[in-house]
């Protein structure tokens, strides 16, 4: 155990915020038009967003989950494919947006040190599981005989300099490690000063002259 070691990997969460201009949906409108299969539905999406534009009061939304409900709200069902098509043509990321929310819990307890964290949604405490930024994600090498294990690890080495991130719990692994330089390395004795020094009184007196033969030459 001495050697091994969980490989984790360590999470933060995707924040996007909106941008409603108008080549941003201008954009939207030709993907949504180059679907093979192209259903009433995508247009009456394509009205809404226009007419939440058109509303906004400030430039940005921060809130990508808040303006997901704002649309479902007008009466539109959003599908994973639609719901990408806005995150690629409609947003951009910003370290200040809410974090965007993938999955939301009803009967889950909340594990914020795994990624389920609990919040307020329209007055309801709720457990929700954000979706991760790939360009975020980051490795930790944890020993296995760290005190208090991976969780104890995380709370003293990575919370207290990313707080919104969580482990990754699907994807831990163990490996092993031998550092041949500590185990195996013998570093020679340093040699004395005073045999140091007698050596170079030696090689001093082995020299004298020399300069003076070689300016004879």
């Amino acid at each position: 155990e001495a050697f091994g070691y969980y490989k984790i990997t360590v999470e933060r969460p995707l924040r996007l915020k909106v941008v409603l201009s108008d080549e941003n949906l201008k954009s939207f409108e030709e993907a949504i038009k180059s679907k093979k299969k192209k259903k009433e539905a995508d247009y009456r999406l394509l009205e809404v967003l226009k007419d939440i534009s058109k509303d906004l009061t400030d430039e940005y939304i921060y809130d990508f989950n808040k303006f997901l409900r704002l649309i479902e709200k007008k009466g539109i069902k959003i599908n994973s494919e639609n719901k990408k098509l806005i995150q690629k043509y409609l947003t951009e990321k910003d370290e200040n947006a809410k974090p965007v929310i993938k999955e939301i819990y009803k009967n889950k307890e909340a594990d914020r040190l795994y990624g389920f964290f609990e919040i307020d949604i329209d007055g309801k405490k709720v457990v929700v599981e954000y979706e991760p930024d790939t360009d975020l994600r980051n490795t930790e090498n944890v020993p296995l005989l760290e005190e208090g294990g991976i969780e104890g690890f995380f709370e003293r080495e990575v919370l207290p300099y990313v707080t919104d991130a969580w482990i990754n719990k699907d994807n831990i692994k163990i490996g092993y490690e031998i550092s041949f330089t500590k185990y195996f390395y013998k570093p020679e004795k340093l040699r004395e000063l005073d045999e140091i020094v007698l050596d170079l009184k030696n090689l001093q007196e082995e020299t004298e002259g020399l300069l003076d033969e070689i300016l004879e030459m």
